[in-house]
Formats: structure tokens, sequence, C-alpha cells
């Protein structure tokens, strides 16, 4: 078998090994590009169709949903003596989740091997769980048979394609859709993505009119080419792979910079926070204002309590209010 694995050489020999290089093979028969055929993809295609270094074997496949901490575990503890590469012993630790899920489930997902359990969770949800599609087992079982192996895998990659749509299909039904600016615009699933869409789509019309959307921090969108440009024509220079807020908005006519966060992601504008958005933003032109985006009144409740003065506070299920921690404007009688 011709395995070109990077830092395989290294592997000792045994069944542990052998499951391994069938699992490359399989990679390679099903049509995944070259750099797709990685360590982490072997792994998970052994571990998602619960074949065992001995016992069983293909013949033993079936589909089991685990989540991406589970799969990590059995890559670890079924296949100890994989190499887990020079660079990073610790290629199975906590941290290395993502790194697990672009290189090892994403090519499989390409393909139509894996699929979401819930495709109404977002991308990095750590409750998605993944298992085999029901297409691919045929293909594994008959793996090492040649009188069926050949016809099932002509089949699979003659419906993979279909397969796939279907699939995206589904995820696409539970995206959050927004038109901004003339342009649709949609989010990955999940709480948060709705969040934010309430806040583009609601608070901004009522709160802020004709304000700018600068940034939206949803897991499946990409930093826009021209948000740099935008930004540093306010004086703000920022990282996008820093700890950027949910939304941004430039109220234009005012000159305010209104910096949202919703309390799905990491929370509310407590003290600490507003402290790392000032160092953050510091040398933004315009004024600016703080804003916690909370769904509904029992989980304000929850965060009252971390909430920062002078920040406002916006509750999605009662969209025309808006809550003002602190200022004396609001004292006294009002028309």
């Amino acid at each position: 078998m011709n395995i070109t694995i990077r830092g395989m050489k290294d592997a000792p020999p045994g069944p542990e090994l052998d499951r391994f290089k069938e699992a490359v093979v399989l990679l390679q028969q099903l049509g995944l590009a070259k750099h797709h055929i990685t360590k982490q993809a072997a792994l998970a295609l052994l571990v998602f169709a619960g074949v065992a270094p001995t016992e069983g074997g293909w013949a033993e496949a079936r589909v089991r949903f685990l989540r991406i901490e589970e799969a990590m575990a059995e890559m670890r503890d079924v296949f100890p003596s994989i190499p887990k590469g020079k660079r990073d012993p610790r290629e199975y630790a906590p941290n290395t989740r993502e790194s697990v899920r672009k290189k090892g489930i994403k090519p499989l997902l390409s393909v139509g091997v894996l699929r979401e359990q819930d495709p109404s969770l977002p991308t990095n949800d750590q409750n998605s769980r993944y298992g085999l599609t029901e297409p691919i087992l045929p293909v594994l079982k008959s793996f090492g048979k040649p009188q069926t192996f050949e016809s099932t895998l002509a089949h699979f990659r003659n419906i993979a394609p279909q397969l796939v749509d279907e699939l995206e299909a589904q995820r696409l039904t539970h995206r959050v859709c927004l038109e901004i600016e003339g342009k649709k615009v949609t989010l990955s699933p999940g709480e948060h993505s709705r969040l934010i869409g309430e806040v583009v789509s609601s608070f901004a019309p009522r709160f802020v009119p004709g304000a700018k959307v600068l940034y939206m921090g949803d897991t499946g969108r990409k930093w826009d080419a021209d948000t740099d440009e935008k930004l540093s024509g306010l004086g703000v220079s920022l990282n996008p792979h820093g700890k950027m807020p949910d939304v941004l908005l430039h109220d234009v006519e005012r000159d305010w910079l209104v910096i949202v966060e919703a309390v799905t992601s990491e929370g509310p504008m407590s003290e600490e926070r507003v402290d790392e958005l000032r160092v953050l933003f510091d040398g933004a032109r315009p004024g600016i204002v703080y804003v916690t985006a909370i769904p509904d009144r029992l989980t304000l409740r929850k965060f009252a309590p971390r909430l920062a003065w002078d920040t406002e506070v916006w509750v999605a299920e009662e969209p025309e209010h808006l809550i003002h921690f602190n200022g004396d404007r609001f004292l006294g009688p009002r028309d």
C-alpha cells in the first residue's frame, strides 16, 4: 500500500499501524484530495466507524455519533502507537480540538463520509456530534472483499456529490439570513448568530438608524477584506484574531462607534470587558457606546450583577426598549 503520511515512518509495526494504513487506502479510494489525507482524517474514519485495531475489523463498521472531544479520546486511547507529531506531542489535548476538526472531520464531511447529527448547531459548538452517513457503510463493510468492494465504492462515489449537496442544504435551512445595505448575508446556525441577526435587523434601525455595519463576529464568516480600511478611517487598528466584540456599528450622523457584545458568546459588558475594549479601541475618533445584547428577561436576570455602569442593555424579546445603566438624564419626569 502506498502510504505517504508525514511522520508515519517511525510508527511501530503491528495491528494498529495495519488498520491505520487500511484507513489511508480508503481515503485514497474515496477520492480525497492529497492534502486532505492526514493522520487525523485516517484516525477519524477509524474512530467514527468504531473499527478497532484487532477484533472485528471493517465488517463491524457502524454509525455512531461522537463529539470531537470523544473522538479525540479514542484516537489517543485506541490507537496510542500512531505518532502524534514532533511539533505538538499534545495533539489530542483539549486545546487542539479545532485542529482535529479541520484536519480530521472537515475532509470527511466534504465527501459525504460524515454528517452532523444536528445541523442547527453552530460550527464550533462543543455539543456538535458527527457520525457516518448511511451510504458509506456498505463501502466500509466490504473493504477487503474484492467481489463487493469495487461495486459499493463505485456506487458511493457516484452519489456522493448529491449527498454532500443534500447535507449542505439541510444546514442552510438553519442559517440566519440578513439584508445589509441591499446585500443578502447569511450567518452560521445557532443562538449566537440569531442574536447577532437581531442586533443588526432590530436594534440598529431603532436606536442607531442609518448606521453602517462594520463587523459581525459570526463563526462562519471571515474578516471582510475592507473591514481594516473601514476601521482605519475611524482611527482603529485591530487584530482580527484578537478578542473582538460581536458587532461593530458606526452611526455616521452622530459619529458614534457602537460596540455590541452578545451574551451568548463571551458574556455581557462587564467592567473587565469594558476595560479591555477601551484599550482595544484606544485612538478611535468616534465616541464609543457600549451595548450588551440579551435574548430575554430571564437571561437578563442571570447577567445583571455583572453589567458595567455607563453601558446600555438591549433585550431582543422587547426590542423597542433600551436599558441605560446610570445617567442623570433619566432622573425626573419625562414627556
